[in-house]
């Protein structure tokens, strides 16, 4: 009995470590990786110099502190894990984190709406108490879908100020009885200017304007990203559509485009083009920019074969978060030509991903998993 004991705690202390302690290389690309299970579904990532922020489903989210090893690759201390989740809001999941770079490093969360209560909430990555720690005011009955940070105007001080544009979604009109300044089953996108201050009772203080109308857009609106000065949106109907970025946040128009056979459900804007990201294993769309940034001079597909989750890019390397195939990634020098680089057999689905140099942070269905990877 004795003996069977020591075999059971062997078995089990292996297992451990095998889920939450770095692990051999996976073939030649994956230089080191590690699994942090978290045992929920986790939607989305978002990492900086010393913090990392995983959406997780059941109305929370996660905050790592980490510190890199000699090789490099990150050690990771779990900081705060905080269930947003309120009844009376019905409020089920976070869906979106956003780390600014400003000097408190505000963290910006999305509670995605799928028919009850949605909302931003806020944190930072320094530790200090907030106020508010969500918005207080309503924006269009609060129905979410996606946000983008703009912090073109940002000055990196105590006294910042950020920008937030919300894709939103509506139904009836009036509904907010601001009148028809949207369309009855329509999306639009709308911003919101937000203050940072240092606080009196608190450490850090948002105040927080009340939401401004943009544009509007087609009922089948997904997913928006800001990259370059420009807002790309993914919609199921009408593929990827571009605006370009004024200073006050309002957007000018530039084009659409789709691709037959799949519907665009990611989308990422650089300054020099815009990568849509397809499903019903119909890869990318790449749109690349004139020099004038306005208009298409060529558009290129790549990773036809894979559902594209979520899109991120560094350093020449474009990586695709794909579901139950993992993490494709693809090298781009900016011409037309896209590259197969590697592709990563992640331990569960893969919903989205991050690039910080030769890191790769994979948000799935298992935890956060991270990849050093050999560029």
């Amino acid at each position: 009995m004795r003996f069977l004991k020591f075999i059971l705690f062997t078995f089990m202390t292996l297992l451990f470590f095998s889920c939450n302690s770095p692990s051999e290389p996976e073939g030649k690309i994956v230089k080191n990786s590690s699994v942090y299970e978290i045992d929920t579904y986790c939607y989305d990532v978002d990492v900086n110099d010393n913090t990392i922020v995983v959406a997780a489903s059941d109305g929370g989210y996660y905050k790592f502190s980490y510190s890199l090893d000699s090789n490099g690759f990150p050690l990771i201390e779990e900081v705060s894990s905080e269930d947003n989740h309120l009844s009376d809001y019905e409020n089920d999941s976070i869906d979106r984190v956003i780390i600014s770079d400003g000097y408190y490093g505000i963290i910006y969360m999305l509670d995605k709406y799928t028919g009850g209560y949605s909302d931003v909430w806020f944190d930072n990555a320094e530790g200090l108490s907030m106020d508010p720690i969500f918005f207080n005011n309503n924006c269009y009955q609060s129905k979410y879908l996606d946000i983008a940070l703009d912090e073109s105007n940002s000055n990196g001080t105590q006294f910042d100020s950020h920008r937030i544009y919300s894709l939103m979604k509506h139904t009836a009109l009036n509904e907010n009885s601001n009148d028809d300044e949207f369309l009855a089953y329509s999306c639009s996108i709308v911003k919101r200017e937000i203050d940072i201050l240092p606080g009196v009772v608190t450490d850090v203080m948002l105040d927080d304007a009340e939401c401004q109308y943009v544009q509007s857009l087609s009922y089948s609106s997904t997913e928006m990203h800001l990259g370059g000065g420009k807002l790309a949106v993914a919609s199921e109907s009408d593929g990827v559509t571009l605006f370009n970025t004024q200073s006050n946040g309002d957007l000018d128009s530039l084009f659409s485009y789709n691709l037959s056979g799949g519907q665009a459900q990611s989308v990422y804007a650089f300054e020099n083009a815009v990568i849509g990201g397809f499903s019903n294993d119909k890869g990318c769309y790449m749109a690349l920019l004139e020099s004038d940034g306005n208009s298409v001079a060529n558009y290129t597909e790549f990773a036809n074969g894979y559902s594209i989750n979520g899109i991120d890019f560094s350093d020449n390397i474009i990586a695709l978060a794909t579901g139950n195939d993992g993490v494709q990634l693809y090298e781009w020098s900016g011409s037309s030509n896209v590259s197969p680089y590697a592709s990563i057999s992640t331990n569960e689905y893969a919903y989205d991903l991050k690039i910080k140099g030769d890191l790769i942070f994979v948000a799935t269905r298992s935890g956060l998993e991270i990849y050093k990877i050999g560029i």
